[in-house]
C-alpha cells in the first residue's frame, strides 16, 4: 500500500502498457530474427546485447506517438533510453528481471551506484509501505551524486526535474525469443518492490515469436540464420530492406 495517489496513476494506463510490451516482445522476436537472417549471423554472441539496440529503437521511435518523450542517455558505456510520460508525470526505464536481482543482491557493495538507485532513492523517496519488513532497510536520502545522475539524465531528455513525480520500472522475463512475463513495479531506495502490477497480458504470443524445430540439424548451417523462420510479415520487411541494399550497391557501382 502506498500512501500517495493510486498506482493507476502512475503505471499509466493500457494504451501505454501496451506499446511498452509490444516494443518489448517485438525486439527480443522478429527484429532480433531479421538481424539474424539479414546478416547471415553464424554465431550469436552478442545477441544480448542487440536486443537492447533494437528495444531501444523502437521505444524512441513508437513512444512519441503517444505523446511521451523517448530520447537516449548515457551511463558508463551503456545507452538507454527511458521514457517520460507526461500524463502520470513519471519516468519509466526497462531491465530484465535477471538483473535487477543482481542489483538488489548487490545493492549496498556497488560503487559507483547505478542509475537505478539514483532514479529509486531521488523520485520516489516520498514513497512510504505498511510493510514492516521494511524497517529492516536503512532510510534512503538521496545524496549529491545521486541528485546529479538524475538532473543529467532528465536533462538529456530534456524534461525539468520538477515536471516529474516518480520513477516506475518496467522488468521483463524472456526465453531466446519468447517474451515471458512483463510486470510494472514502483520500488524504493532499497531496491524493494513497494507496488506492482502485472502486464502480461498484454504479450501477443505471436506465433513469429517462437524459434521454430528444424528436423534436419545439419541444414541449419546452410542457412544464414541457422534453422529460424520469419512470419510472412516479417520476411517482406526484410526483403524489402535487402531490395534498397542490393539498389543502392548497383547505383554506387554506377556513379
Amino acid at each position: 500500500m502506498i500512501d500517495e495517489e493510486t498506482n493507476e496513476t502512475r503505471f499509466g494506463g493500457k494504451k501505454f502498457a501496451q506499446r511498452i510490451v509490444h516494443c518489448i516482445e517485438e525486439s527480443i522476436g522478429n527484429r532480433l530474427k531479421e538481424d539474424i537472417f539479414s546478416q547471415g549471423l553464424r554465431t550469436q554472441n552478442s545477441t544480448p546485447f542487440r536486443t537492447w539496440d533494437h528495444m531501444n529503437t523502437l521505444l524512441y521511435t513508437q513512444m512519441p506517438e503517444l505523446s511521451c518523450i523517448a530520447d537516449t542517455t548515457k551511463r558508463g558505456w551503456w545507452q538507454l533510453v527511458p521514457i517520460y510520460n507526461p500524463e502520470t508525470h513519471c519516468v519509466y526505464t526497462i531491465m530484465r528481471e535477471e538483473r535487477f536481482l543482481e542489483l538488489q543482491g548487490t545493492r549496498y557493495q556497488r560503487k559507483p551506484v547505478h542509475y537505478l538507485d539514483c532514479f529509486a532513492t531521488v523520485l520516489n523517496s516520498k514513497l512510504v509501505t505498511s510493510n514492516i519488513q521494511m524497517s529492516l532497510f536503512p532510510d534512503e536520502t538521496p545524496n549529491e551524486s545521486q541528485c546529479a545522475v538524475v538532473e543529467q539524465i532528465l536533462a538529456d531528455l530534456s524534461i525539468p526535474e520538477a515536471d516529474v513525480k516518480n520513477h516506475v520500472l518496467v522488468l521483463f522475463r524472456a526465453s531466446g525469443f519468447t517474451l515471458q512475463k512483463v510486470r510494472a513495479v514502483i520500488i524504493n531506495g532499497s531496491l524493494q518492490i513497494i507496488e506492482e502490477v502485472n502486464w502480461s497480458g498484454f504479450i501477443a504470443h505471436d506465433d513469429s515469436i517462437i524459434m521454430d524445430t528444424v528436423d534436419d540439424v545439419k541444414a541449419d548451417y546452410n542457412q544464414p540464420a541457422g534453422g529460424l523462420a520469419l512470419t510472412q510479415k516479417a520476411n517482406l520487411r526484410l526483403n524489402k530492406g535487402l531490395r534498397v541494399a542490393e539498389e543502392t550497391n548497383q547505383n554506387s557501382k554506377k556513379a
